[in-house]
Formats: C-alpha cells, structure tokens, sequence
C-alpha cells in the first residue's frame, strides 16, 4: 500500500513543476495546499548612511537643506535599486523558463486536491491535513510551520533550504552568500523540519560548484532547478526507508530573515558588483 503525501507549497511555476514530478516518481500525493502569497522581500526605505558629503553637509548646511538633499539622494538611490533587482529578478526568471522549457506551462495535477490559503498554518490547512491523515508532508516555499502542524505526519515533515546547511539558515540567504563571497557554500539541503528554524535531521545536500554570479536571484533559480531535480528522488527515498538521516552541526552565523535586507546593505552590494 501506498504512503500518501501531501504537498505544502507556493503558488509558482516551480511548485507546479515540482507536483507534477512527484507523481511521475509513482508516489501518491493525496493533496496540496498552496499558500497564496509566499513571503516575499519587503520594501525598506532605510537608506545607507554614514558617507563622508552627508556628515560634512550635517555640520556646515542648515538642516532645512541638508534633509532636502538627504531625501533626494535617498530617492535616487532606492529607485537605482530597485532598477537593479529588477533586472536581476528578470534574469533569473527567464534562466529558469528557459531551463524548464515546456514543463513551465505545467498546471496544479488535475486528479490531485488543491486547497488554497493565505496562511500555511491557517486552520482550514490544520482541518484539511487532520482529515487527510498523509504519512509524510513535503514543505516547498512556505511560511514557517507551527508545531500542530508538524506533529500531524507518521514520517514527519521535510523541507528544501536554499543554503548547505547549517551554515545560512533562514530566508533568500542568497543575498547573504553573494555580499559575503561565500559561493562554497551555494546549494540546497533538504532536511526535516523540527521546531527550530532550518535545524531538523538532513537527508540530502548537494552544492552547487564553480559558482561565482553575483545575481543572487540567479543562484536561487539554480538552486530550484537542483531541488525539483532532486526533491522527488529523496521524498522516495524516506518513504521507502533507505534514506540516511544526521544531525546538522554548529555554525557561526545567523538565522538571516527578510528584514535584515535592507536597503543599506542592498546598496552597498549593488554598489560593489558591477550590475550594470
């Protein structure tokens, strides 16, 4: 008999893509909850500070013009920026429906469920997954899960994590590799989730070499590519009970959140890499 999953995921042309393989793979998913409105980067007005004009114009300009000039600079830069990360996010999205040629008109699997929600823990996805009783969920893109939530599956709850785990925890740590030059350690983990943030048993890990863009929106289309490569393949590997579990070690850096990209480090990145 069958171990049937359920999918818990965005709404996004590699999340398609990713249902529709794991069928292929002959493993019965039972169901899928796609979250509306994943998370995404937010906009942040703060702007870098500290240059040598601003604190020199701060001491011999009056305050009236020196605020018009800070906000006019501030207006500059962000508008410069999101110049930028337009670009890049262009970029990327046309690599990755280039990579997945037809498969990027793939639709949600037709005999497969679909519930739509604007929260991953909303209580219509709680009801939803009590009555369908999945031996295993597969997390792809979503918000973080609350513990109800995780206890529900026999085999647990695994996720796909942009990062070679444990070092870059967190959300589009992309950005994190690239302003620190770490590309060593661009790839994909895909471990289970516990409740903690990233931090559950890894299964598998696969690094992407030879990497040096500095489109960090770039390395995330490939680390989508070598998750739907990968993802179905392991997903069987748990349920068939051949896949080797290990703890995460120790790292030294944090659990990075969207916040903390904000519009002075995006300036000072964007400013160092040659994105024009």
């Amino acid at each position: 008999m069958k171990k049937e999953i359920i999918l818990l995921t965005e709404d996004s042309v590699s999340a398609r893509v990713l249902a529709n393989s794991i069928i292929m793979q002959n493993l019965d998913l039972k169901g899928i909850i796609v979250q509306q409105k994943a998370p995404g980067i937010p906009i942040n007005k703060e702007i870098y500070k500290g240059n040598l004009i601003k604190i020199v114009l701060r001491e011999v300009r009056p305050k009236k013009f020196y605020r018009k000039l800070s906000h006019l600079k501030e207006h500059l830069q962000v508008k410069k920026i999101r110049k930028i990360e337009k670009k890049l996010r262009e970029q990327a999205n046309d690599f990755l429906l280039k990579h997945l040629g037809q498969k990027a008109n793939s639709t949600w699997p037709s005999q497969v469920e679909v519930l739509r929600v604007s929260s991953i823990n909303a209580e219509e996805s709680y009801n939803f997954l009590i009555g369908a009783k999945p031996e295993l969920l597969v997390v792809y893109g979503t918000s973080i899960l609350q513990n109800q939530i995780i206890e529900i599956p026999k085999f647990g709850v695994l996720n796909a994590h942009h990062a070679i785990l444990p070092d870059y925890k967190g959300n589009f740590v992309e950005f994190w590799q690239v302003y620190n030059r770490d590309y060593d350690k661009v790839g994909i983990t895909i471990h289970f989730i516990d409740a903690g943030v990233d931090t559950g048993d890894i299964i598998f890990q696969k690094k992407l070499n030879k990497i040096t863009t500095p489109n960090p929106y770039l390395l995330s289309a490939l680390n989508k590519i070598q998750i739907l490569n990968n993802y179905p393949t392991v997903i069987k590997s748990v349920l068939n009970g051949t896949a080797k579990r290990r703890k995460q070690g120790n790292s030294l850096l944090p659990s990075y959140r969207l916040s903390d990209i904000t519009m002075e480090k995006k300036w000072e990145l964007y400013t160092r890499q040659d994105y024009n």
